[in-house]
C-alpha cells in the first residue's frame, strides 16, 4: 500500500486538474508548379492526422487562356503529397474522405483511360472502386468507414444515378425507383449509411435495409450529409421557407441548428464521433460563406471568431466552410480565403494543455479517502516493522552472531 500512495497521489491530482484549450490554425499549402495555386480540405481521418481535399495548379497563358490542373492531396503534420504520380493520364482527381488512420482515401478520378470514377488510395497505389451492372464508368466515393473496408459513395446503372455501398472490392446497390440517389456519409463501423433519394428526402441504410428520417417542422426536403463515428446523429440540411438550415438528427430525433447572426442559411456537413460537436457553413442573402462550429450547449458560432479568441492571427483570412472533423471533435478543416485572395485549405487543432479531464462529483472526496487509508496502512506498517537503522531487537537468549555476520533485511 505504501508504494502505491505516490501513484494515488499522482493519478488524483491529475484527475482533478481542470482542462485548459487553445488552438493552432495552420494553411494547408499547396503543390508546386503554375502561375498560382489554390487548394481545398474536404476531409480528415477520425484520429485527426490526415487532410484530403485537393491541390490546383493555375497556369496562365497569355493570350489564350487560363489551365487548371487539379489532384487529389493528402496532407499530414505538414508534408503535402499529390495523387497525379500515382495514375497514369490522370487529368483531374478530388480526395473526399479517409479512413480513421488516414491510411484508406477515397475519391474521384478525371482519366482518359482505362478507368475514370470513384478510387481507393492505399498502400502509394490507386486503383477504381467499380462500378454498377448497366452503368457507364462513373462512380465517387464519399466516405470510408475506421478501418477502411466500407465505402459509401454512388454509381451509375443502366437507369441513374444510385447510391451504393462498397465493401472490399463489392459494390451494393442501395438506391430505389427510377430517381438518382447519393450516399454521403458512413459510420465508423461501417454498418449505417446515410444520403439522400431523389424527391424522398434524407435516408439512412441499415446494411441494404432503407428508411427515411423524420423531416423537422416546416421542412419541404431533408438531405444528410455525414454521420458520426458511432451512428447515433446525423447532420445534412432541411429544405425550410427561408432556404436550406442545418439540421441534425440524434438517435432519429431532427433539431434544426439555426444559422450565423445575420444569415440566411447553413448545411451541417460533418460530426464528431459522438455528434455533440457539428461543422459546416453558414451563408448571408448574398452568398458570403463563414464556417460554423455547433456544440451542445453552446449553440452555433462563427468558427474564426472561436479561433481569433483563442489567440490565432487570421488578419486577412476568411473561412468559407468547415468540411470535416475528427472523432475527438478536436481537429477541424475546411477551405477559405487566404490574406492574398487565394482559396486554400486550412486545418485548426484544439488542444487540451492538461489531457486529464474534471473529475465528476465527489471524486476529490473518494481520492481523499483513499490517500487516508493508505497513510494509516502506512503508519501501522512502519510501527510493526520499523525501517533499515531502527534500533534492532535483543538476540534471544543463547543466540550468537556468527563474527562479521550481517543481519538479514527486514521484511
Amino acid at each position: 500500500m505504501k508504494a502505491l500512495l505516490p501513484v494515488v497521489a499522482i493519478a488524483c491530482l491529475l484527475v482533478v486538474a481542470p482542462q485548459r484549450a487553445f488552438s493552432a490554425f495552420q494553411d494547408l499549402g499547396t503543390l508546386p508548379g503554375g502561375d498560382y495555386f489554390k487548394s481545398q480540405a474536404l476531409g480528415v481521418s477520425g484520429d485527426g492526422a490526415v487532410v484530403v481535399g485537393s491541390g490546383s495548379n493555375v497556369t496562365i497563358i497569355p493570350e489564350c487562356c487560363v489551365q487548371v490542373a487539379e489532384q487529389a492531396i493528402r496532407w499530414q503534420w505538414g508534408v503535402l503529397t499529390g495523387m497525379k504520380s500515382l495514375v497514369a493520364n490522370h487529368q483531374r482527381s478530388i480526395a473526399l474522405a479517409a479512413s480513421y488512420d488516414g491510411s484508406v482515401i477515397t475519391g474521384v478520378l478525371y482519366r482518359t483511360s482505362p478507368w475514370q470514377g470513384g478510387f481507393v488510395w492505399e498502400a502509394g497505389a490507386v486503383t477504381s472502386l467499380g462500378d454498377l451492372p448497366g452503368g457507364s464508368s462513373w462512380s465517387a466515393g464519399r466516405s470510408v468507414s475506421d478501418d477502411g473496408n466500407t465505402i459509401a459513395g454512388f454509381s451509375i446503372d443502366a437507369i441513374n444515378e444510385r447510391a451504393i455501398r462498397w465493401d472490399a472490392g463489392a459494390m451494393t446497390n442501395l438506391g430505389t425507383g427510377t430517381g438518382w440517389s447519393d450516399a454521403t456519409g458512413v459510420s465508423g463501423d461501417g454498418a449505417t449509411v446515410v444520403g439522400f433519394q431523389q424527391n424522398e428526402g434524407a435516408k439512412r441504410w441499415d446494411g441494404t435495409v432503407i428508411s427515411g428520417l423524420t423531416a423537422p417542422p416546416g421542412d419541404f426536403e431533408t438531405r444528410a450529409f455525414g454521420i458520426s463515428s458511432d451512428g447515433t446523429a446525423i447532420v445534412g440540411r432541411s429544405l425550410q421557407s427561408v432556404g436550406e438550415v442545418a439540421v441534425r438528427w440524434k438517435d432519429g430525433v431532427p433539431a434544426l441548428l439555426g444559422t450565423l447572426p445575420g444569415d440566411l442559411t447553413s448545411v451541417a456537413l460533418d460530426a464528431s464521433a459522438d455528434g455533440s460537436v457539428v461543422v459546416g457553413r453558414s451563408a448571408d442573402a448574398q452568398g458570403n460563406r463563414r464556417a460554423f462550429i455547433w456544440e451542445a450547449g453552446s449553440g452555433m458560432r462563427n468558427l474564426q471568431d472561436v479561433l481569433v479568441a483563442q489567440g490565432n492571427d487570421l488578419t486577412g483570412w476568411t473561412l468559407h466552410e468547415a468540411s470535416g472533423i475528427s472523432d475527438d471533435g478536436l481537429v477541424v478543416v475546411g477551405t477559405g480565403r487566404n490574406p492574398g485572395g487565394l482559396q486554400r485549405g486550412w486545418v485548426a487543432r484544439f488542444v487540451v494543455a492538461s489531457v486529464p479531464t474534471l473529475a465528476p462529483p465527489g471524486y476529490g472526496l473518494l481520492c481523499a479517502l483513499l490517500l487516508g487509508l493508505g497513510l494509516r496502512a502506512g503508519r501501522i506498517r512502519a510501527r510493526a516493522n520499523p525501517e533499515k537503522g531502527a534500533r534492532p531487537e535483543k538476540a534471544e537468549k543463547g543466540e550468537k552472531a556468527e563474527k562479521g555476520e550481517k543481519r538479514p533485511p527486514r521484511g
